[in-house]
């Protein structure tokens, strides 16, 4: 690839970026409109904790579980983005997409369950729902 494509694939993968973790807000809105006033801000800590779980993992074990060098094409290990050594600007923004799908794919089960699952047994759902996303990414080949 020339230097013109991956700057363009940057900005356009920053761009799919900005478009996803608006659909993170926008979830955050419809669920808060839709259940009592009394919990929205329970439902606005659930879609922030999303976020926050999300980047956790993928930074801690995702990103080099899954596009790391391959342990005999099962999972990746080591060189990922836990060291944050010698990445490019580029691998940064594929980063920050996944952080973002990750969290609000997990978003979307908290609409369902607003007003219905206390806040702890939510966050074992958000970081099960991290796992398998992380898992099968891999298991599709994708890293």
């Amino acid at each position: 690839r020339t230097e013109h494509e991956r700057k363009t694939n940057c900005v356009q993968s920053k761009g799919c970026d900005h478009q996803v973790l608006l659909m993170q807000v926008g979830f955050l809105f419809l669920e808060a409109g839709m259940v009592r006033s009394k919990n929205s801000i329970n439902v606005a800590q659930k879609n922030i904790s999303d976020l926050v779980i999300a980047a956790l993992a993928l930074y801690t074990i995702g990103f080099a579980f899954m596009f790391g060098p391959s342990l005999g094409g099962l999972l990746g290990f080591g060189g990922g983005l836990s060291m944050f050594s010698d990445v490019d600007a580029a691998t940064y923004a594929f980063f920050v997409f996944q952080v973002v799908f990750v969290g609000t794919a997990a978003t979307i089960v908290s609409g369902a369950v607003a007003e219905r699952m206390k806040f702890a047994g939510y966050l074992i759902h958000v970081a099960c729902a991290c796992a398998d996303y992380l898992s099968g990414i891999r298991a599709l080949g994708v890293g």
